[in-house]
Order: C-alpha cells, then sequence, then structure tokens
C-alpha cells in the first residue's frame, strides 16, 4: 500500500516528513462554534427519551449485567 500513496518506509523518513508540515497553532474560522452551537440546537437529540426513563434504563441493564456475572461466575463454579 505505501507503493500506492508513495509514502516513507522508516521512522526517519517520517520524522522528516513531519517536521516539513507547517509549525503554529491552527485556529478555526470566525464563529466556528457559533454556528456548531446552533447547529447542534437545532439538531433532535440522538436519544429521546424522558429522563426518568433514561435513567431506569441504566439501572436495569447495570441490574442485568450484575445478574448475568453472577450466575456465570456461580455456573462456572459447579463441578
Amino acid at each position: 500500500m505505501s507503493d500506492q500513496w508513495n509514502l516513507p518506509e522508516d521512522d526517519e523518513a517520517w520524522t522528516t516528513l513531519l517536521r516539513s508540515l507547517p509549525q503554529g497553532q491552527l485556529e478555526p474560522r470566525p464563529f466556528f462554534f457559533a454556528r456548531l452551537q446552533a447547529r447542534l440546537a437545532t439538531q433532535p437529540p440522538l436519544l429521546a427519551l424522558p429522563t426518568w426513563l433514561r435513567r431506569s434504563v441504566y439501572a436495569f441493564s447495570l441490574a442485568a449485567l450484575v445478574l448475568a456475572l453472577n450466575a456465570d461466575t456461580a455456573l462456572s463454579a459447579m463441578p
């Protein structure tokens, strides 16, 4: 694959290539974060469940995981 992209093979060549890149602090374009926050505010949330339901789902998932691990431990300890 390195032949297709003409990439360096050894560490010294990679180091030389990386050092040839421009140095300095990169800054986003003006108003980037304002536009990002506006876009995030207009999108619906990924998990549109009420808070009380999300907490109960997490609690039941944790309880199921603990029970599954206990059952696995109990079954593997049986002769």
